[in-house]
């Protein structure tokens, strides 16, 4: 078995981590995680069904903001194709919609 490197900062100079500390400690794992594995099934799923009701004013959105930060690169062209697939049946999703997303990808 590999000995990992853990990288504990969760000590204050006095001993003690604040919430704060503690919270952004948590927010930058977890930002890592979601770089590397992209965002959950559920995740992937709520911005599916934003986009498709609400097309291009979804991604005015706070919720649906975070939710596309949170994908890979894979699960955003995978969210394009879905929706491309699916226009015929939801007038929300229009090119404008398709051209915005397609510019999200790096």
């Amino acid at each position: 078995m590999s000995k990992r490197k853990r990288d504990y900062h969760l000590v204050a100079v006095d001993g003690v981590a604040t919430a704060g500390e503690l919270q952004a400690i948590y927010d930058a794992a977890l930002h890592r995680q979601r770089k590397l594995y992209g965002a959950t099934k559920f995740t992937v799923e709520a911005l599916m069904y934003s986009l498709r009701e609400r097309g291009d004013r979804a991604l005015a959105e706070p919720d649906c903001q975070r939710r596309l930060s949170e994908l890979s690169s894979d699960q955003l062209v995978e969210v394009i194709s879905r929706l491309m697939k699916l226009r015929s049946k939801y007038p929300a999703i229009t090119d404008q919609l398709l051209f915005r997303l397609n510019e999200k990808l790096p």
